[in-house]
């Protein structure tokens, strides 16, 4: 049997959901309360995973500098206490979502080459990327927003859910690759072209795809490079088996960044007029539509970044 129960609270920074405070010692017990019914019935109780969703609150109060070390700290911290819990053997994986809502602070610029603002997204996408227990259900740009602020609404979190449940399942059932999802694994100048910068993309499931249907056309499909003075100077971009092919007005400069999703109006979130790119993998084909009344399949969407070239 798989028991899901909620821990946690809202609007909250991670500094005050690590270990000691409210929230975290609530999580514990429950589990603990968990573990003690389930003896009491002659079963075993083990925790495979904790879905994170959480980092819009540390976006909005620029805490991105320390999220990376804190959460990389949870995971360590509720590894060691869920497991003294359960007698499990098996280590527990954060389950980890992406905020996106970056905009939600009105010093957002989209031509700042190093973007303050997607330092939580950007800590988010490393752990998912360089950390073993770590493992991805999505960003949340590909979903509408309760009145396009903060929260996806009801619909993208059953699209969420089936996401993280995905990965859950992987876990359970101890699958040999881990899910990381649709993210940059390098950036470079392409050949002799000082005008094409390539990226190249770790992809679940191709082709890749620039959709304009589930998510609304982003500018470039969502890509920008960022000159040091400022400019976006992308003028193309398009897609080669596993890889990105941005191409630009002019030779890119050092000290420029290619950014992913980094744009949107002030104060909006979600995939209408939020922070949000077009690119998705193809996974969603293969499988059947979440809530088919809705016909939303559960592609890998791109997360969102900000990364040197070269």
């Amino acid at each position: 049997m798989v028991c899901v129960f909620p821990g946690g609270r809202g609007a909250t920074a991670i500094s005050s959901l690590g270990c000691g405070s409210d929230p975290y010692q609530r999580l514990l017990e429950d589990i603990g309360d968990a573990v003690s019914e389930a003896r009491s019935q002659g079963w075993d109780f083990v925790v495979p995973a904790v879905c994170w969703m959480q980092g819009e609150s540390d976006i909005a109060d620029y805490e991105g500098a320390r999220y990376e070390q804190r959460l990389r700290q949870f995971c360590e911290d509720i590894n060691r206490d869920v497991l003294a819990l359960t007698g499990q053997t098996d280590s527990v994986r954060l389950i980890c979502y992406q905020s996106t809502s970056i905009t939600k602070d009105t010093r957002f610029s989209a031509t700042e080459p190093v973007s303050v603002e997607a330092q939580v997204p950007m800590a988010q996408l490393r752990l998912l990327k360089n950390h073993s227990l770590f493992w991805v259900s999505g960003p949340t740009y590909p979903y509408d927003c309760v009145r396009e602020v903060i929260h996806i609404d009801a619909h993208g979190q059953r699209c969420m859910g089936r996401l993280a449940a995905l990965s859950a399942l992987d876990v359970i059932r101890h699958g040999n690759e881990r899910r990381t999802g649709l993210m940059p694994l390098s950036v470079s100048r392409a050949g002799d072209d000082s005008c094409l910068v390539a990226v190249a993309m770790s992809v679940p499931c191709l082709p890749l795809q620039i959709d304009t249907s589930l998510v609304a056309p982003a500018p470039h499909a969502g890509f920008s490079v960022i000159t040091p003075d400022g400019r976006d100077v992308v003028s193309d971009v398009r897609l080669s088996s596993d890889t990105v092919y941005v191409s630009c007005l002019e030779p890119v400069p050092d000290g420029s960044h290619i950014h992913y999703g980094l744009l949107g109006e002030p104060m909006k979130s979600g995939r209408r007029n939020g922070p949000r790119g077009n690119l998705r993998d193809s996974q969603g084909d293969g499988l059947p539509a979440v809530f088919e009344e809705q016909g939303q399949p559960s592609h890998n969407w791109c997360l969102l970044f900000d990364l040197p070239i070269p």
